[in-house]
């Protein structure tokens, strides 16, 4: 859905921004958001990927998240922990 300004908005909270609208749709705290999407500010040491530069690549974003899907995988399957808790 989009503002009138054609921006994306959450259709469920208008008001809410675009990162706001998208951690809301995915259920991120503001640490995955960060990870996933916001150049220079991933965690792999906890979450897997690598650091994204300047100019990511698809398949560089993909991988990240790829690879956080494997620690959330792991925490439930291995270490039998809930993952939200530890994750958010």
């Amino acid at each position: 859905m989009y503002d009138k300004e054609y921006r994306p908005i959450y259709k469920k909270d208008p008001c809410k921004c675009p990162v706001e609208s998208l951690i809301l749709f995915f259920g991120l705290n503001r640490y995955l958001l960060n990870h996933l999407f916001v150049c220079g500010k991933q965690m792999p040491h906890l979450y897997g990927g690598k650091v994204l530069g300047l100019n990511p690549t698809l398949h560089d974003l993909s991988n990240n998240i790829y690879e956080l899907i494997d620690v959330i995988k792991y925490l439930e399957n291995v270490k039998g922990i809930d993952p939200i808790i530890n994750l958010n």
